[in-house]
Order: C-alpha cells, then structure tokens, then sequence
C-alpha cells in the first residue's frame, strides 16, 4: 500500500511543480479540517456527513496522488454506511497515520529530485 501515487504526481509536476507544491500545502491544510470534521461527525453518529467528509477527502487526494489518504478514506466510507463505530474509530487512527506519512513524503518528495521516498 503506498503512501503516494508516483505516476499521478510526476504527471502533476510536469505540469508546474510550484503550483502542484502550492495545492499539496491547501491539501495538507484542509485535511486537517476534514479529519476534524470525521471525528466530530463520529462523535455525533453523523453518518451521512461522515461518509461525504470521507468521499470529498478521498477525491481531493487521489487528484494530487495521496494514495493512502485514498484507500483510507474509501474504507471509511464503507465503514460509514454500516455505521461500524468500533472500526471507523480504528480507520481514524490509520487515516491520521496515513496523513503523518504523507505529509513526510510530500516534504521529502520537494526537498530532492523530486523522486518520492516510498
């Protein structure tokens, strides 16, 4: 399972590398967000909200290659639709690991050649 979508990415840069470095920094930013979001709509049991924070962070990262992000929260919208809390609280710690490896990854993947670590 990798962290990054090497393929997307490189495809992404080609494209310009300080405006694909600009969107990872927002994506970064706004995961942030939307975790806080999963977790208070998990609290609150808040399926439907749930399952639509999980699909719009899905869509975003597998735009920009997150490919860990991706398979995380796909399975949470899976999880969401059953309304399986004990599983989601597990998927939630997966997906804040995931962002914690993603987040080095980008961070390596602008400070060399721009080949990701993975």
């Amino acid at each position: 399972d990798s962290i990054l979508d090497v393929k997307l990415i490189e495809s992404r840069v080609e494209m310009d590398r300080s405006m694909y470095a600009e969107i990872v920094q927002e994506f970064m930013r706004t995961a942030v967000q939307e975790m806080g979001n999963i977790e208070e709509c998990m609290k609150s049991s808040d399926w439907p909200r749930l399952i639509e924070a999980c699909h719009r962070l899905k869509g975003v990262g597998a735009n920009i290659g997150t490919a860990r992000i991706k398979s995380v929260c796909a399975e949470m919208e899976r999880l969401g639709q059953k309304a399986d809390g004990p599983e989601l609280d597990k998927a939630l710690i997966r997906l804040k690991d995931a962002y914690r490896q993603t987040e080095t990854e980008f961070e390596s993947y602008f400070k060399t050649d721009g080949r990701p670590t993975v």
